[in-house]
C-alpha cells in the first residue's frame, strides 16, 4: 500500500475511533436527570372506558 493509502487508513479509523470515545465519553458524563424520559398516568377504574 502507499504512503497516501497509509494516511488515509490512519485518519478514516482515528478519526472514527476518537468520535466513539467522545460519544461514550458524553454519555457516560451526562448529568442525572430529576425526572423520567416518559411517564404514564395511572388509570382510575371509574374512567378506564373512557380512553
Amino acid at each position: 500500500m502507499t504512503t497516501a493509502g497509509w494516511i488515509t487508513l490512519i485518519a478514516s479509523v482515528g478519526s472514527t475511533t476518537l468520535l466513539l470515545a467522545w460519544c461514550i465519553y458524553k454519555v457516560l458524563t451526562a448529568p442525572s436527570r430529576d425526572h423520567e424520559l416518559a411517564h404514564v398516568e395511572p388509570i382510575d377504574v371509574d374512567k378506564a372506558d373512557e380512553r
